[in-house]
């Protein structure tokens, strides 16, 4: 009896020391988490950042490589947080348990689909405003009130489609060689999905063409550039630097408030004002003729300050190809 009693204590020693072995070595050993991610729209693999939180443990980040696969070693035996994330699309969030995995070189594979943000989507034709002939375009798109460029890359032949991925304001601008650039602002208040079709027309450029400048403003009375002009002159600047064949006359208006002789000088010094910011701006003198009209060619009534403001205005003109 002294004999089997000894016996069953050794076995539940040995017993004991086996299960304290294997429960320590399942604390110390890593599990290897191999994956990869993929775009759940397209299900092509896509590059993205991987956050692995583990509890007790500082959170693990890797990088995926070109292909969307991550590799990394976790402790195999706690319970896991996985969080995948990239510009444009909603952040992954699954939980993981490995507490079940016995093999000490344990491997789990694993692929993520990121869902894209819901987004909005500009379409449309790209046109010659006097033959409707599709034209090739470059497009640029600022994003935000600094409206730094995002994208000046992009080129569409006849036609563009552009997802907008944040919030906020977007100004979109399509040019093309011999045509005017025209611009479009758009405001994304939600992720709510929606297609905005709209069609551009560019004009060509063409002796006589007649373009008054917005966005201008002059201190009152005066012929000092307000800084709030400087975004539409520099438009204006690569505009002229991309047609240097061209040149143009920069004219000078005002409304009839104030003698004849003093707003035929404010008109003039106005203009010479724009004439030298292009100037500033790499744009060749010869390329300008400055000319002030003061309240000579209005374009409105000069009875009500709606009338007035139209014109209070500088325009260019294009005035010859001096290559012809």
């Amino acid at each position: 009896m002294k004999k089997i009693t000894t016996l069953l204590l050794l076995c539940l020693a040995v017993n004991y020391l086996i299960f304290a072995r294997q429960s320590s070595s399942e604390t110390s050993r890593e599990l290897t988490l191999i994956g990869t991610v993929y775009d759940g729209d397209t299900q092509k693999p896509m590059e993205a950042s991987v956050v692995i939180e583990v509890p007790d443990f500082n959170p693990l980040s890797v990088k995926t490589d070109a292909k969307g696969r991550f590799a990394v070693g976790v402790p195999s035996h706690y319970k896991c947080i996985i969080k995948a994330s990239a510009e444009g699309f909603e952040t992954l969030r699954h939980k993981y348990s490995f507490h079940e995995l016995k093999q000490a070189d344990s491997i789990l594979r694993l692929n993520l689909y990121l869902v894209p943000i819901e987004k909005v989507k500009m379409k449309g034709d790209l046109l010659s405003s006097k033959d409707n002939v599709p034209l090739t375009c470059e497009l640029k798109v600022h994003h935000n009130s600094d409206f730094s460029t995002e994208d000046t890359s992009e080129v569409f032949t006849g036609s563009y489609s552009k997802t907008l991925t944040k919030l906020g304001w977007y100004i979109l601008e399509f040019s093309s060689p011999g045509f005017l650039p025209v611009s479009d602002t758009v405001w994304v208040a939600n992720y709510k999905r929606r297609t905005i079709r709209k069609d551009f027309y560019l004009k060509p450029v063409e002796m006589g063409l007649t373009v008054q400048l917005r966005n201008v403003y002059f201190n009152f009375a005066q012929a000092t550039l307000a800084p709030e002009s400087n975004g539409e002159l520099d438009k204006v600047a690569e505009f002229f630097l991309q047609n240097p064949s061209l040149q143009f006359e920069i004219a000078g208006h005002t409304d009839s408030e104030g003698p004849e002789d003093y707003n035929l000088r404010l008109s003039q010094d106005r203009a010479q004002a724009i004439a030298d910011y292009l100037i500033s701006k790499g744009v060749d003198s010869s390329q300008l003729i400055v000319h002030g009209y003061g309240e000579s060619k209005p374009i409105d009534s000069n009875q009500t300050s709606a009338g007035k403001l139209n014109n209070r205005r500088v325009e260019f003109i294009v005035a010859s190809n001096m290559r012809q």
